[in-house]
C-alpha cells in the first residue's frame, strides 16, 4: 500500500524561508568579498609635503619617516614607502637607543632617490636626489630592525650613527630575507664602556643580502681600550647569515687592543 503525504506551507512560512535562503546568499557573497587580497598601496615620504591621508601623493605625504613606518607596520596593504631624495633626520625619544624603529612586518620595500615633485612616483635616481636615513643627536643608533621578513631597502643610506651599545648604524634581530640593494651604511660610531659589537651592521638571528652597496668608515670603539672590538663594518653571529654581491665591505675600524673582523 502507497502513503501519500502531503504538507502545507503557510505563506509566512514560505516568507521566512525565502529570508534565510536570501540571508544564506548574502553571507556568502560577503564571505567571498573578505576572502579577496587587499590592493596593495603606497605611502609616500617628503620633508617638503603637506601631511594628510591617506598620504598616497608627494603633496600629502608623511614629513616624518618613523610615523610612515608606525603606519606600515600597523596596515599591512601598505606594500612600499617611497622616500623623496631628501634627508630624513631625527633624535632619540626619551630611553630609546635607536631612533627609527621597524618591527613585526613582511613583504615590504623602503625606496629611496626620488625627486619627489610632480608625478606619483616619478623620477628615480639615488645618486642625483639621494635619501640619507640618519641620527640628528643623541646617543642613538639610526634603525632597530626585529622580527621581519621578506623586507627590502633600495636606494637609501644610513649614517651618523653614535650609540654607546652595539650596532651604529642597523641592529637587526630575529630577521630573515632582509636586502639593502644600493644602499651605504657610513659613518656610524658605537663608543661603549665594554665589548663592543658592530659599528655598522649588527646581526642576531638574521639573513642579510648586500647588493651592490657600500658599508665603509664606521668605528667600533670601546672607551675602555682593553675591552675587545669586533666588527667595524659588520658583526654576524653565529646564527645569521650574510650574503654579499656586487658590494664592498671597507675602510671599517675596530679599535681596541683586541680587535678582531673589523
Amino acid at each position: 500500500m502507497k502513503h501519500r503525504v502531503r504538507i502545507e506551507v503557510s505563506a509566512g512560512c514560505r516568507v521566512a524561508w525565502l529570508a534565510v535562503r536570501r540571508l544564506g546568499w548574502w553571507l556568502s557573497l560577503v564571505g567571498w568579498l573578505w576572502a579577496l587580497p587587499v590592493a596593495a598601496t603606497d605611502i609616500y615620504v617628503s620633508t617638503n609635503a603637506t601631511p594628510e591621508a591617506p598620504h598616497d601623493t608627494w603633496d600629502n605625504a608623511f614629513t616624518n619617516f618613523q610615523e610612515a613606518l608606525d603606519y606600515a607596520q600597523a596596515t599591512p596593504a601598505v606594500s612600499a614607502i617611497r622616500l623623496a631624495g631628501h634627508v630624513f633626520s631625527a633624535e632619540p625619544q626619551e630611553a630609546n637607543q635607536y631612533v627609527y624603529r621597524l618591527s613585526d612586518r613582511s613583504n615590504l620595500e623602503i625606496v629611496g632617490g626620488y625627486e619627489a615633485t610632480g608625478d606619483t612616483p616619478g623620477a628615480r635616481d639615488p645618486e642625483q636626489w639621494p635619501t640619507v636615513i640618519a641620527r640628528a643627536a643623541g646617543d642613538a643608533r639610526v634603525m632597530n630592525l626585529e622580527s621581519l621578513s621578506n623586507i627590502a631597502f633600495k636606494g637609501v643610506a644610513i649614517s651618523n650613527g653614535w650609540v654607546s651599545a652595539d650596532g651604529g648604524g642597523v641592529w637587526l634581530l630575529n630577521c630573515t630575507d632582509i636586502v639593502f640593494d644600493t644602499c651605504r651604511i657610513v659613518n656610524n660610531q658605537t663608543p661603549k664602556n665594554a665589548n663592543v659589537f658592530a659599528a655598522g651592521l649588527w646581526m642576531q638571528g638574521s639573513r642579510v643580502t648586500l647588493t651592490n652597496s657600500l658599508v665603509a668608515h664606521n668605528t667600533a670603539l670601546p672607551i675602555n681600550l682593553t675591552r675587545t672590538s669586533q666588527g667595524g663594518g659588520a658583526y654576524v653571529d653565529a646564527n645569521s647569515h650574510l650574503n654579499v654581491f656586487s658590494s664592498m665591505i671597507r675602510d671599517n675600524r675596530a679599535e681596541s687592543r683586541h680587535n678582531r673582523n673589523a
